[in-house]
């Protein structure tokens, strides 16, 4: 013998009906599901028609480097326990790179006893018609199992 006992209150939540047919709030919830994508997907591809929406940005413009490090990477060179090295990307307006470290602690004079790293400074002409300098500075003679800033 089955119990029927009536739709839960998720159910009438999402369908708005006491009395749902089977497979109804799935549909409709598959359908809202479906609303949210195509919101989504007009913001994504800008909003073309609505008076005041911007135009979508070039690839060129999307990916144009700036003055502030973005891709920032972290990798390592030899002995990831001992050495760590870091890659960003500027415009080449920044002519080199830095990056400080220190070993982690409690105490808020870790700044003062940070190590300045010079890094190397790699030049690329993009075929989107823009140069961006990729910086990378190495950390050597590290402290395994040791946290650092």
């Amino acid at each position: 013998m089955e119990c029927d006992e009536g739709p839960t209150a998720r159910e009438r939540a999402v369908t708005g009906d006491d009395h749902p047919q089977p497979g109804a709030v799935q549909r409709r919830a598959l359908a809202g599901l479906a609303g949210l994508a195509g919101l989504a997907a007009g913001a994504v591809g800008g909003l073309a028609g609505v008076p005041g929406a911007a135009a979508a940005a070039a690839p060129a413009d999307i990916h144009r480097p700036a003055a502030v490090p973005d891709r920032v990477i972290l990798t390592w060179r030899g002995d990831p326990a001992r050495a760590q090295a870091v890659t960003w990307r500027t415009d080449a307006n920044v002519k080199s790179g830095q990056g400080q470290i220190v070993v982690a602690d409690a105490t808020p004079t870790f700044k003062a006893r940070a190590a300045t790293v010079n890094g190397q400074t790699t030049t690329l002409q993009t075929n989107l018609g823009y140069v961006s300098n990729y910086h990378t500075v190495h950390f050597e003679n590290l402290t395994p199992k040791t946290k650092y800033l």
